[in-house]
């Protein structure tokens, strides 16, 4: 008899494989107690439909393309400004850390992945980090009190193209 999963199953088991917890913790006492603040960092890009602040208004990301510096914003739809992304204030001043207390060191296979389709990682609600002492990406969530599962893992899993599963 065939091993079946679902694809909650599949995805639990690419979390389980490609990904391993570390408390927020010790990501602030190892960089951020010790002034290493630099060592660590978001380079989670703009994605498009993704909302921003520019001038003290609410635009939309029109189109971005991977590691892009430049990305054109939109009001109601209308092509408005094509900007450098630093000068995005919403995206300057995003928070450090994510909301939740736990991040994801990725494994090498996941990390190749991720650079090539950081876009599409980031429009799945995940924050991307960098650090010097860690092989691949760091993943945050920037929020709680819902289904991670259902809302940022499984699009990840089917983002990736993956088939562990032989059930929805």
């Amino acid at each position: 008899m065939k091993n079946e999963m679902t694809i909650k199953q599949a995805t639990e088991r690419m979390v389980d494989i490609d990904l391993n917890a570390i408390p927020q913790v010790l990501i602030e006492k190892a960089y951020f107690e010790n002034d290493n603040f630099e060592s660590f960092r978001n380079v989670t890009p703009l994605y498009d439909g993704q909302q921003v602040t520019y001038d003290n208004e609410e635009y939309t990301v029109f189109k971005t393309e991977e590691y892009e510096e430049n990305v054109i914003l939109t009001q109601d739809g209308v092509q408005m400004v094509e900007v450098e992304q630093y000068n995005i204030e919403e995206y300057d001043n995003r928070p450090l850390y994510p909301m939740w207390s736990t991040v994801w060191q990725t494994s090498n296979t996941l990390s190749y992945w991720i650079e090539n389709n950081m876009c599409t990682v980031a429009s799945l609600g995940f924050q991307i980090y960098e650090c010097d002492d860690l092989d691949g990406f760091i993943l945050g969530i920037d929020g709680a009190g819902y289904n991670f599962y259902e809302n940022h893992w499984i699009p990840l899993y089917k983002a990736q193209g993956l088939k562990w599963h032989t059930q929805d």
